[in-house]
């Protein structure tokens, strides 16, 4: 061979490595590139970094098939619904207002055959967009509800979040190395949200029918516990009157942790501390997990019951990093009564998956308050103050974030999801408590006003000593709320909710006077805003036999009530 054929092998041979063997990551980009652009092209913007960055992680970790397959859900997941991912609130007020047309196209259709056939149409049609129909009512008044505009934004709104951060969720996206307990995209909503919220209090004002007074809206708000503070002192108030009315008694306390099944889990925390995926999830949502542990709970106080035993005490509700809820739970009450209550607890916690690997010691945990080395409240106060607004909490250990910071998204994630954080149990109603602080003046009934008293100085012990005490049923409290019927019917034809009159005792009764308010709202352009002509030719008419078969159900309830969808304010 020449030494000029020779010359070209010699240049290839001294080409760099790199080049004639790629690598592992090189050999991904080469054959996956197309599928990652076109499957992330369904996602914002936002959403598209966090995914590939998970792709290429997954890929180089194992191999690009479960990669693949973790994309492949994603996207469809991702599809099949009518607003996009990232739709704002004006998509959500448009797609409303165009379900509610779209219902009465359906009225029109199947409103020859009675109000039966025009419900289970409606029902369809509700699905079609992904929302339930309306719970706890039929007939005329569902089918109202299902042809209102209002109706429809705040289902629109409650199933694209869910949808969303199921989503996330499922996509592991939300993990302590990612997006901590709910998306940007959930965090940024619920601000937008607050705001919206707080741009409508502040220009509404509150005005007193008989003095004449008037005040801002949002004041008055800031003096309920819709103030984050208010509601944390609030908190732990009455957790303090608790543990000073169970050592009044002699009795014990506990600290209890129930958490779900591995399976309800997306991500978990390896040795380093960082997040990796969990091979045992199934594709649950925190909501069904929410629902597992709502199901262990009223097993749990149902066998309470069923007993007798005398328990009381507070239920918090937090998330882990992941999104999946846990339950913590302080609880008082007599020595063996606490020690039965927690085997019974433990048994419904551990009824599912309860041999799985890592059960034992992860999915029930309780600890024994002792009063020599620290408070209940002691215990407790981190917990709530971590999941109201941060205070004095410093770092959350959960998340690996400023705890001021982190407050913020699982306020986000409880909203997100309908969770219920925070719940009392055995104790006297929250209720009686704040409507007895209302009452400023004694009052004549003696056993109302030791109530009234205690409330009004803020002594959860006394107060609760003056209504008979805890874990005690309800006909035998000795102070009470006394409520009455409002006149006139919603705008869908319920009957109003009763209204608090006055406060019942084995004395005698008192009533009380409420003053009369009124409230002016001022439009802030977002919504259903009234339109400046008073015609709509846009709008679909009912057909005669729909309008007859309301007319023979009684009507939608509201005699001015229009047949056609009016643009009225949120």
């Amino acid at each position: 061979m020449s030494a000029l054929s020779v010359a070209p092998l010699l240049q290839c041979s001294t080409a760099p490595v790199s080049r004639r063997v790629p690598t592992r990551v090189a050999q991904i980009r080469c054959s996956d590139d197309y599928f990652i652009s076109s499957s992330l092209a369904h996602f914002p913007a936002r959403w598209q970094r966090k995914l590939e960055r998970q792709y290429r992680a997954l890929a180089v970790g194992g191999s690009s098939y479960a990669a693949n397959v973790m994309l492949r859900d994603a996207v469809e997941a991702a599809g099949g619904n009518r607003l996009r991912l990232n739709a704002g609130e004006f998509e959500l007020v448009e797609q409303a207002r165009q379900a509610a047309v779209a219902g009465y196209d359906v009225c029109r259709l199947s409103g020859a055959r009675g109000v039966d056939s025009v419900y289970s149409a409606l029902v369809q049609h509700c699905a079609s967009y992904g929302v339930s129909e309306p719970a706890n009512c039929g007939g005329a008044v569902a089918i109202a509800k299902m042809l209102c505009p209002s109706w429809w934004l705040r289902r629109l709104r409650k199933s694209h979040v869910q949808r969303v951060e199921a989503l996330a969720v499922r996509s592991r996206l939300v993990s302590r190395d990612c997006w901590a307990y709910v998306s940007d995209d959930g965090l940024d909503r619920r601000i937008a949200a607050k705001r919206r919220t707080r741009q409508l209090l502040d220009a509404a004002t509150i005005t007193n029918d008989v003095t004449g007074e008037s005040m801002t809206l949002a004041s008055v708000v800031d003096l309920t516990v819709s103030n984050p503070r208010l509601r944390r002192l609030e908190l732990l108030t009455r957790a303090a009157g608790l543990e000073r009315y169970a050592a009044q008694n002699g009795y014990s306390a506990e600290f209890l942790t129930v958490t779900c099944p591995s399976k309800y889990h997306s991500m978990r925390v390896d040795e380093s501390g960082h997040s990796i995926p969990n091979p045992k999830y199934q594709n649950y949502k925190p909501g069904e997990a929410r629902d597992y542990l709502q199901r262990v709970w009223a097993l749990a106080r149902s066998a309470w019951q069923r007993r007798e035993l005398q328990i009381f005490g507070l239920r918090i509700s937090e998330p882990h990093h992941d999104a999946c809820p846990h339950f913590h739970i302080l609880m008082f009450g007599r020595h063996q009564d606490i020690r039965f209550a927690r085997r019974l607890l433990r048994v419904y916690a551990m009824r599912e998956d309860g041999q799985e690997s890592g059960a034992a010691q992860h999915r029930f945990k309780s600890v024994k308050i002792d009063s020599a080395k620290g408070s209940a409240i002691g215990y407790l106060v981190k917990y709530v103050a971590k999941n109201v607004d941060g205070h004095g909490v410093g770092e959350d250990l959960e998340s690996g974030r400023s705890a001021k910071g982190s407050a913020d998204r699982v306020e986000a994630w409880a909203s997100s999801w309908a969770i219920r954080q925070f719940q009392f149990f055995g104790a006297p109603s929250v209720t009686l408590w704040r409507e007895l602080r209302r009452q400023r003046s004694p009052v004549a009934c003696p056993a109302v006003e030791v109530a009234r008293s205690a409330a009004d100085s803020g002594d959860f012990q006394a107060f609760v000593n003056a209504v008979g005490g805890c874990a005690i049923p309800r006909r035998s409290r000795l102070v009470w709320l006394e409520y009455r019927s409002q006149d006139g019917k919603t705008r869908y034809g319920e009957d109003k909710p009763k209204v608090v009159c006055g406060f019942g005792s084995v004395a005698g009764s008192v009533a009380v006077k409420k003053d009369s308010w009124s409230v002016n709202w001022v439009s802030r352009g977002l919504g259903f805003a009234s339109p400046r002509i008073h015609v709509n030719n846009c709008t679909p008419r009912i057909g005669a036999g729909f309008r007859g078969a309301i007319d023979k159900a009684g009507g939608f309830g509201v005699k001015s009530r229009p047949l056609a969808i009016s643009r009225q304010n949120l």
